[in-house]
């Protein structure tokens, strides 16, 4: 099985939210590569890298997952991608729960964990930070919208299954509360 799923000291960052106000979401248009929630003492940057695997036969395959760095506000961020505008989204709400939503995909030879999306829960809305396709290193903020919506199984199974109508393909999704 091939996991992209969150490290441990990454969940913890992500844990460490809990009761703290996010004050804004700072990122590139189109969200290539890094999103920046600032909060009054420091800064979580979520990053969605990619790495060379060798992936269902094809080798040097680009695939992608996230990451949770923590950042001093006094950091001075360089996106990656720097002829894209800068949006700042001001937010100012107490962040109440996390969800990271992880789908295993299954073809009957090959299977791959990947966590999907976070879903940041405040005392007014629902923020989610998804990835598009686990080749691709865009990534998508919506405010309050539910994740079946946001993230189909069914687009997850035509990525995957790309031109080949016969390959039959599983997904699962799973929800795990980080608090």
């Amino acid at each position: 099985m091939i996991k992209q799923d969150f490290l441990l000291k990454e969940l913890d960052v992500l844990k460490e939210l809990k009761g703290k106000t996010l004050n804004k979401i700072v990122y590139t248009d189109p969200i290539f590569a890094s999103i920046v929630l600032e909060f009054e003492d420091y800064s979580i940057v979520i990053n969605n890298n990619t790495h060379e695997s060798n992936f269902a036969d094809l080798e040097n395959e680009s695939i992608s997952y996230f990451t949770v760095d923590k950042v001093s506000n006094t950091s001075n961020f360089n996106f990656l991608v720097g002829n894209d505008k800068v949006k700042e989204f001001s937010i100012n709400e107490r962040i109440e729960s996390i969800e990271i939503i992880n789908d295993t995909i299954n073809d009957g030879i090959y299977e791959i964990s990947f966590d999907e999306a976070i879903i940041l829960k405040t005392n007014q809305h629902d923020y989610t930070i998804s990835r598009d396709w686990f080749f691709m290193e865009t990534m998508n903020i919506n405010v309050d919208g539910d994740i079946n919506d946001i993230l189909e199984i069914d687009k997850v199974i035509e990525d995957y299954k790309g031109d080949d109508n016969n390959l039959v393909v599983n997904v699962s999704r799973r929800v795990n509360k980080l608090f």
